[in-house]
This record gives C-alpha cells, structure tokens and sequence, in this order.
C-alpha cells in the first residue's frame, strides 16, 4: 500500500514542474508580445521623428539660391513621405489608425520648426558644435 502512496506522491510532484512550466511559457509569450507592440511603437515614433527631420529641412532650405537645391528638396520631400508611409504600416501593426499617426507627425514637425526657430534666434557658436 505504501508503494501505491508513494507512486501517487512522485506522479503529482512530476506534474507539478510541468504544469509550472507551461504557466512560464504562457506568461513569457504574453511579456514577449508586450515587448513587440512597444518596440515597434517605438519604431513607429522613431519613423515620425525621420520624416518631420526631412520636412523640416526641405522647408528650411526652400528658397536658397543654389542650383542643387530644388533635387535636394524633391529627394527630402520623397524621405519624409517613406518614411511617413513606414510610421503608418509599424503603427498599424500596433493598432493606430492612419489619421492618428498623421496627427503625431504634425505635431512633431511643429515641435521641430520650434525648435529651428529657437536656434535662429540664439545661434551657437560654430566652436560649440
């Protein structure tokens, strides 16, 4: 009879690790899952900064007078539109829409055009950078 016991006894504290295991596992998937959507969230920020840099700067350099200038800008202008059309799809991947995400861009590209702004109006010194 103690034997049956003792069978009994090592066949529930074997199970026990497995089921533990597949708790682990399912867990893990759900943080691993977790992980994707904020990185490519990120991704998808990383992306809006890219194409309010390239915007901003064609708009910067709109108007002077250098002969290279209009290919530079049709080059920026067609960077900040790839790279618009990458922050849409990655964030389509994490569930914005595509007017959400081109209202974060406008909002960065304001907050890029301050930030030009304010560099106008206190200049570095070239030494500085």
């Amino acid at each position: 009879m103690w034997k049956l016991v003792l069978i009994a006894l090592a066949f529930c504290f074997g199970s026990v690790p497995a089921t533990a295991q597949n708790h682990i596992d399912n867990v893990d998937s759900i943080a691993l899952q977790k992980t994707k959507m904020a990185a490519l969230n990120e991704l998808s920020g990383e992306y809006l900064e890219c194409s309010a840099y390239f915007t901003v700067t064609a708009y910067c350099m709109a108007g002077y007078p250098a002969p290279t200038v209009p290919k530079l800008l049709r080059d920026y202008r067609s960077s900040a539109r790839t790279a618009l059309g990458l922050a849409t799809s990655t964030g389509r991947a994490v569930g914005l829409t595509s007017a959400s995400v081109e209202a974060t861009s406008k909002l960065v590209v304001a907050s890029q055009m301050h930030s030009q702004r304010r560099l106008r109006k206190y200049p570095r010194p070239v030494a500085a950078l």
